[in-house]
């Protein structure tokens, strides 16, 4: 009886450091979980950071671009003050994007895509502005935009289309900014958009006038807004927190 109370209490003790020794790798173990996880936080709070540090960024550099668009926008008001009052030029800020709209009428003879005097007079004081309101990360598209009455057999042998007269216009001018304000060429496009962009109905004498206009936008360079989603995936993705077993 006395060994078999022996052996019970031998193996209880077996078992007791069993366990102990368990509880003991276990507790090592549970250790080390809380200790990867707080560093695992940690990352985490830093990214957090680090991301709130780049939006702070962005918005600050967001609001001066807008700032100098507006800039812009009433130094291009004050030089044109003229062609304003009179209707002739349209100048408006929307977002990110500074619009000039110049009727043909101050900038080319009917059906002609050769730049009048007074046409190169206004285009000056427009590219000296759009000269130092322009950055890298800038374009300059310059629209042509015609009413939607038929080019004339006269003039049929020389532009088919409105189509052709839009883009023989747009280009004219994007090269005449290009000349006579040393914007750099890349900075440019050119588009001719003939009659199928109108901004007023082509029922009346006055607003076929309104149609028939030069559009030069300033914008944000598309490649450039594409260069952010490549930082975008370079961002390290969420870390995963594993709750201790």
């Amino acid at each position: 009886m006395w060994n078999n109370l022996s052996k019970g209490l031998l193996a209880a003790v077996i078992a007791a450091g069993g366990l102990a020794a368990y509880l003991f790798l276990n507790q090592g173990a549970l250790r080390q979980q809380a200790n990867e996880n707080e560093k695992k936080a940690q990352a985490m709070e830093q990214q957090l950071a680090q991301a709130k540090g780049e939006v702070g960024k962005l918005a600050k550099e967001k609001e001066a671009e807008l700032a100098k668009l507006k800039q812009a926008q009433n130094e291009m008001l004050q030089s044109l003050k003229k062609e304003v009052e009179a209707g002739e030029v349209m100048v408006n800020q929307l977002a990110d994007r500074l619009s000039v709209k110049i009727l043909d009428k101050i900038l080319f003879a009917s059906g002609e895509a050769t730049i009048s005097g007074k046409g190169q007079n206004v285009l000056k004081r427009v590219g000296k502005v759009l000269a130092s309101a322009r950055d890298k990360d800038k374009v300059i598209r310059i629209e042509g935009h015609t009413d939607n009455v038929p080019i004339s057999a006269k003039l049929k042998e020389k532009f088919a289309t409105n189509w052709e007269l839009s883009t023989a216009r747009a280009t004219t001018v994007v090269r005449f900014l290009a000349e006579s304000s040393k914007i750099p060429p890349d900075a440019f496009e050119a588009a001719g958009l003939g009659e199928y962009h109108p901004v007023a109905k082509n029922d009346t004498p006055q607003s076929r006038q309104q149609n028939r206009r030069i559009e030069i936008i300033l914008y944000p360079r598309v490649q450039e807004l594409a260069k952010e989603l490549p930082k975008a995936k370079e961002q390290p993705a969420a870390v995963e927190i594993k709750p201790a077993q």
